[in-house]
């Protein structure tokens, strides 16, 4: 194995961010990214560095980790869109396309987005419940 070799001016600008965050934000928890090339053998010790550091939220869920809503919302979604669905009577084939095609009425299709307007709104007040705010350091390669 060669020898590993640091960009030392990148690393200390990082660890200084890491160490002002956490004087600005010293109840928040501190939570590792860590880049999938730092792990990417099944044993050992790897070797990563601090990365860029921020404030940001993250969430658990599906034994994945979200850094984004959008994402975790659109997963959330994926999983439960069955009840979702018949919870707040909404259908996702009700489009513009399958009125103008006679498939639906206008009614139905107004109606359906009210039901997508609650649905959003439920995923979003998950998303609420779900995220937590913390200090992100991301863990890169050297």
């Amino acid at each position: 194995m060669g020898v590993v070799t640091f960009d030392e001016a990148k690393q200390r600008k990082n660890n200084e961010e890491l160490l002002k965050l956490i004087k600005e934000n010293p109840t928040l928890p501190i939570i590792c990214m860590v880049d999938c090339d730092v792990v990417a053998e099944d044993s050992g010790r790897w070797l990563g560095v601090f990365g860029s550091v921020c404030v940001g939220e993250y969430a658990e869920y599906d034994e994945r980790i979200y850094d984004d809503r959008d994402d975790f919302k659109e997963r959330y979604y994926e999983i439960n869109d069955e009840e979702l669905e018949e919870r707040f009577g909404y259908n996702p084939c009700i489009t513009d396309y399958a009125v103008s095609v006679g498939r639906h009425t206008k009614e139905e299709f107004e109606k359906n987005l009210e039901a997508e307007k609650k649905v959003n709104a439920y995923l979003d007040e998950v998303a609420d419940r779900e995220f937590t705010k913390a200090i992100i350091v991301n863990v890169d390669l050297p």
